[in-house]
């Protein structure tokens, strides 16, 4: 979401989930105006490897906090201000996670094929 573009591609769903499961996201897609900070968030949330995936909701929380502070000088009397773009980017940021999180629990969740017996 903070690209425009998916992070993965695929024809079908099948292809889709073949993609998610063993290519990297197109990180250069990502603007340079993204916070360091949440991108490192991003990459925890998104790695193959399980153990090095970030577990719980509350653990982003507390690796994003403070992520979309910066400290900036005063601005010009007659500059305009511009608004915060924060909450749009947390959106991103808990959309990215649920998708992380969504592909792995499908997988799990998902029935097991019947046992068939021929007679």
């Amino acid at each position: 979401m903070l690209s425009g573009q998916r992070a993965f591609d695929g024809e079908d769903i099948a292809d889709l989930l073949g993609a998610v499961t063993r290519l990297e996201p197109r990180w250069e897609l990502v603007p340079s105006s993204v916070p360091p900070r949440v991108l490192q968030v991003l990459r925890a949330c998104l790695q193959k490897n399980l153990k090095a995936r970030l577990a719980h909701i509350q653990d982003v929380r507390l690796a994003l906090e403070g992520a979309f502070e910066t400290a900036t000088p005063p601005l010009p009397v007659s500059a305009t201000p511009i608004a915060p773009r924060g909450p749009l980017a947390w959106m991103a940021v808990a959309a990215a996670v649920i998708f992380a999180l969504a592909i792995p629990a499908t997988l799990y969740f998902r029935p097991a094929a019947p046992d068939r017996i021929c007679t």
